[in-house]
């Protein structure tokens, strides 16, 4: 019997032969032979394809339908993932944002030896994962059902295999979705109470290698926010108040310039944004957004702009404002129920004193925001935000203080004990040279003046002097750009701590010994008129000198 040559393979040799159909009827002359040969082949080369596709499929999708849980724990474990280089622009819709991702895989983080030999085999199978353009919907469960946010991302390949490193460059945009819930939850984070917040994000995408394709994929993920990054505190470093013009008339300008740092790694050029400037009304200072939503807490007092800034990763941050005060409100300007102060004269002695005072700001809305995306100045119109203002200790801010032309005048020793006849009544002309902070760099005309003041003889108190009504008053600007400042006392009673110390004034002023000086401690408040309006500051603090030649 003749043998058959075996045919010679060569890099032409197709990998798959399909004999010739004479050749399968010599060798099965039966005809139901040859069809059951023909249907075997089929068969074998059938499953040999499916076996390989479904082997192929399984390690692409890490065994995800066959092993979840290692495929899952391979995938959290032996990924590293690394943002660097975020950049953030503002757009009409929402913000677009550019980041370099950098994508490790390091099998040896996993735990499970199992799970990270088959995460081995499956990512050395499949090499690189390409993920279609995707939608991600961003929800917090615990504010409801609405999406708050949603991330257009665009596709991407990634070198799954262990011990190889993805450098991507991602182009995204977030587009705000329920600007509502947004707000429930920036009022809770701003008012101290958001604690724990899940973000939940549900995506759908297409995933493929090469040249198979597996389909939609359903993907939803969640990851709970413990710890938030605060609000990076501010640094006030310039502050200047200046007459300005307006529509003809005199305001008083304010130029406010501060500082923070960016401590993450973001870049970001914001427009210029208007916002409203508010201070406290009467009443307790607001705590909370939901006390700041009542118009009655805080009062608006100008109209901000916010310069462009432009937010570097790890640098400091300079932001310039800029508002005019045209004229005070009224309701700073009436003193609170109860009080003797008004909102204005509150903030005012925080700020003179050296204690920390606090300001509000609120977007101006769409309207007044020319060129801001309508959706930014939408939702800054409905937060609040307090801004820590530093306060400024001027010491002593009147340089210098005394009486003039002094005169007492004896108590009658007819009148009845308390009337104002039987206390000594001092008449004199007040003199104050007062030292203005160098940021008040606009007109100032003083109208009026009062005191309580202890009056002291060898550092013995003796009386006390309460000007408790304005007495008129007239200042003037000095070369060195101080104001010096003149009140005039006529006929006010003093009343006698020390009888014994006033007995040895009086004597010695009855026996001629000569002029004695008193020392004289006293807290003046200045009524003063200004391009905003007029404006009272009080508690100034005042040490000076009187001298008395006699009655």
């Amino acid at each position: 019997m003749a043998s058959t040559a075996a045919p010679v393979s060569s890099e032409r040799t197709p990998l798959i032969q399909r004999p010739p159909s004479r050749d399968v009827e010599a060798r099965f002359p039966n005809e139901a032979e040859r069809e059951a040969s023909r249907k075997r082949k089929r068969i074998s080369w059938t499953i040999v394809a499916v076996v390989a596709l479904v082997t192929t499929c399984a390690t692409i999708l890490f065994l995800g339908f066959v092993t979840p849980a290692a495929s899952e724990e391979y995938a959290k474990q032996a990924v590293v993932v690394n943002v660097s280089g975020v950049q953030a622009a503002p757009s009409q819709k929402g913000v677009g944002v550019s980041a370099r991702v950098k994508v490790q895989v390091d099998a040896q983080r996993v735990d499970s030896r199992f799970s990270r030999r088959l995460g081995r085999m499956a990512t050395w199978v499949v090499r690189y994962v390409e993920i279609s353009p995707t939608t991600v919907q961003i929800r917090a469960p615990r504010f409801g059902k609405d999406t708050i946010a949603l991330v257009h991302l665009p596709s991407f390949v990634v070198d799954v295999r262990n011990g190889h490193e993805t450098e991507l460059d991602i182009v995204g945009e977030v587009e705000p979705d329920s600007l509502d819930t947004i707000h429930a939850i920036v009022n809770k984070y701003l008012d101290g109470t958001l604690g724990d917040i899940e973000l939940v994000g549900d995506a759908e995408f297409d995933v493929s290698t090469g040249w198979l394709k597996y389909g939609r994929q359903s993907v939803s993920e969640s990851i709970l926010l413990k710890t938030l990054p605060s609000v990076p505190s501010l640094n006030v470093t310039g502050l200047n108040l200046s007459e300005v013009d307006l529509d003809g008339h005199k305001a008083v300008g304010v130029d406010v310039t501060a500082t923070t740092i960016n401590p993450y790694p973001i870049s970001l050029d914001t427009p210029p944004l208007v916002f409203g400037i508010y201070l406290p009304s009467c009443g307790e200072a607001p705590t909370t957004q939901s006390d700041l939503s009542h118009t009655d807490s805080i009062t608006r007092v100008s109209t901000a702009t916010l310069g462009s800034i432009a937010v570097r990763p790890g640098a400091d941050i300079a932001a310039h404002v800029n508002a005019v005060i045209d004229a005070l409100p009224d309701d700073l300007l009436t003193v609170c129920p109860g009080t003797e102060y008004s909102p204005l004269d509150n903030f005012l002695a925080g700020y003179m004193h050296g204690d920390e005072t606090t300001l509000y700001v609120r977007g101006a809305g769409p309207k007044d925001s020319p060129g801001v995306p309508a959706w930014i100045a939408e939702f800054l119109s409905t937060i609040t935000l307090p801004i820590p203002f530093p306060g400024h200790s001027f010491g002593n801010i009147i340089k210098e203080f005394g009486l003039s032309d002094v005169d007492f005048e004896l108590p009658n020793p007819g009148a009845p004990e308390g009337s104002p006849d039987a206390s000594p009544k001092l008449t004199a002309q007040a003199n104050a040279l007062i030292s203005l902070p160098k940021e008040m760099n606009f007109p100032i005309d003083v109208k009026g003046a009062r005191t309580n003041a202890n009056i002291y003889y060898r550092k013995e108190k003796f009386g006390e002097l309460h000007i408790r009504e304005w007495v008129p008053a007239r200042s003037t600007r000095t070369k060195d750009g101080d104001l010096q400042v003149e009140a005039d006392i006529d006929r006010q009673p003093i009343t006698i701590t020390d009888g014994n110390v006033f007995t040895r004034i009086v004597t010695k002023l009855l026996f001629g010994d000569g002029p004695i000086n008193l020392d004289i401690i006293a807290a003046v408040d200045v009524r003063m008129q200004t391009s905003m309006g007029e404006i009272v500051v009080r508690d100034i603090s005042a040490n000076g000198t009187i001298t008395v030649d006699g009655f």
